[in-house]
């Protein structure tokens, strides 16, 4: 497949039709960066003699498979902007 380069508003950049780009807030990116990092702080701080829900097994699993659920749905609606 050959790549055709398109003109860029920036006459720095060289553009290829083979990669789509999507602009995304600094404030979305922080967003999501925040729930992956609360779920894995949930997971590092399971403890199995600890009598906390937040801090057993079951509670971290569920808490970071609705974050990434959450994550992938809003990446999903960033990709279908393209």
């Amino acid at each position: 497949m050959q790549t055709v380069p398109i003109v860029s508003p920036d006459p720095s950049k060289i553009v290829y039709n083979s990669m789509k780009t999507v602009t995304v807030p600094v404030s979305t990116l922080e967003t999501l960066i925040e729930g992956l990092q609360s779920a894995v702080n949930v997971c590092y701080d399971v403890d199995s003699k600890e009598q906390q829900t937040e801090k057993s097994y079951p509670y971290a699993v569920g808490f970071s498979t609705v974050t990434m659920k959450w994550i992938i749905k809003d990446l999903q609606q960033l990709a279908e902007t393209v």
